[in-house]
């Protein structure tokens, strides 16, 4: 019997030494979590309802922790929560907290959404500006709760209203209204069936002339597309009138000269400008016309020696007639030219 009691106490002993191996084992690796913690930073943010959340809760990245909520106190009428991040952990300004439950009926904790780093971190001591509390499911139950006595009483309502032999001769009423509507209905479609017809076809084609037509749109909105980008990239006369400084600058010059010219012309500079300003010239011109006429119709009456060569029928034949003397006398003055030189040569010998 002793040797059983002091085994018994040995197990006992040995039991209760393995727990307290146990205890201090988690108690050191707990401190050693403690003082990551510690090494890390804190932020902040708040909530409207932070209902279930504890100190200590976890706080996780993508399923991953990385923090603790160190407080949870009151600011205002929102919950201000106090977490400690760790320190390789970075969290862009617009990242979001959010509380969720671990399972259905499970302890709630904190996700973040770290967001974009690249527009900027949340430094120690900052706070994360987006918050979404979790679904109090009291608040939830007693909204679902008002919603059911509400609609009790509505339905409460229509029964008074159809209720009783009024309300059955109503709805028989409302019935046989609509049996007649749709009757007539049927009719109006049958005796009409064939302008239904027409107008279901004029709709269609107008239909399809509003296709043709956007299409004619967007097409030429295509070429306006295509004649910018022509003109930005210089193409074209146009193009180049708008883009090309060498242009600019022959133009500016061409209306330099212009406005030189224009200049010198009304300052009767040059035979132009004295022809544009001279009065002189004018009247000249204009009695040199006069006498070109009056002489085109002395000519025309056969006044003068030059009217009547061009007018009198005498004299061109009497022309003509010396011609042709004149030609014979030359004919035959070509036939004694040889004879003439072989009786010179001949004197000069003999």
């Amino acid at each position: 019997m002793k040797k059983e009691r002091v085994a018994l106490e040995a197990k006992v002993g040995l039991f209760v030494l393995v727990g307290l191996v146990i205890l201090f084992y988690l108690s050191f690796r707990i401190g050693e979590m403690g003082t990551k913690l510690k090494g890390g930073y804190q932020v902040s943010t708040l909530f409207t309802s932070a209902v279930g959340l504890d100190v200590g809760a976890d706080v996780d990245i993508a399923g991953v922790k990385v923090g603790k909520v160190s407080s949870v106190k009151l600011q205002g009428n929102k919950a201000r929560v106090v977490m400690t991040i760790r320190k390789d952990v970075k969290l862009g300004k617009n990242a979001t907290a959010i509380i969720r439950t671990h399972g259905l009926m499970g302890d709630k904790f904190i996700s973040i959404k770290p967001g974009n780093i690249r527009v900027g971190t949340i430094p120690p001591g900052g706070m994360i500006t987006k918050s979404i509390p979790s679904v109090n499911f009291d608040q939830l139950m007693s909204n679902f709760s008002e919603v059911a006595t509400d609609l009790k009483s509505v339905l409460g309502t229509f029964q008074k209203g159809i209720g009783g032999e009024k309300g059955a001769q109503s709805i028989h009423n409302i019935i046989t209204n609509f049996e007649a509507f749709s009757k007539n209905l049927n009719k109006l479609l049958a005796n009409n069936s064939d302008k239904i017809t027409k107008i279901v076809s004029n709709f269609e084609q107008f239909s399809n002339k509003l296709n043709l037509i956007n299409k004619k749109a967007n097409l030429l909105l295509d070429n306006l597309v295509t004649v910018s980008q022509d003109l930005k990239q210089g193409k074209g006369t146009l193009g180049k009138l708008i883009v090309s400084n060498e242009v600019y600058n022959q133009l500016k010059d061409a209306i330099g000269n212009l406005q030189v010219l224009s200049h010198k012309l009304n300052s009767s500079k040059g035979t132009l400008g004295k022809l544009i300003n001279d009065p002189s010239l004018y009247n000249d011109a204009k009695k040199t016309l006069h006498n070109l006429k009056v002489i085109t119709a002395k000519i025309n009456e056969g006044k003068g020696t030059l009217g009547k060569l061009v007018n009198d029928k005498k004299l061109y034949t009497e022309a003509e007639k010396t011609l042709r003397k004149v030609q014979i006398g030359m004919e035959g003055l070509d036939e004694q030219t040889p004879v003439m030189v072989l009786s010179s040569v001949f004197s000069l010998f003999f």
